[in-house]
């Protein structure tokens, strides 16, 4: 269900309480970014986190309402220092294994069927 009206206001009764107690840029942020990922995702729970995460970057919840951040952009430390997780090294018989494409008979066969 759409969050917001066709002129880009976001309709009060379809926001979460916490948000209808925001102020309205958090309110308009959440709506646009929910009706973006709806469009993409579908309306579920993928649009709704997605409308959180966007609402999230600028914003930080204060009791029962969101308040602006003094600097936008991630509150998780590891996510602010830009470190990325080390995978372990793939094996090596998963990179040098090749697949045959092309199938030939076994040597001394004498059938005259091909394989189906």
């Amino acid at each position: 269900m759409p969050k917001s009206t066709q002129g880009g206001q976001p309709k009060q009764e379809e926001l979460p309480s916490t948000l209808q107690r925001s102020d309205a840029k958090a309110q308009r942020t959440f709506a646009k970014t929910h009706d973006s990922a709806a469009e993409q995702y579908g309306d579920g729970r993928r649009a709704h986190q997605t409308a959180f995460a966007a609402l999230k970057h600028g914003y930080e919840k204060v009791g029962d309402h969101w308040e602006p951040k003094e600097h936008p952009g991630p509150s998780d430390s590891r996510a602010a220092e830009g470190r990325r997780v080390q995978r372990p090294p793939r094996a090596a018989s998963m990179r040098t294994r090749r697949r045959s494409t092309s199938w030939t008979w076994p040597a001394g066969s004498t059938s005259d069927v091909a394989p189906g």
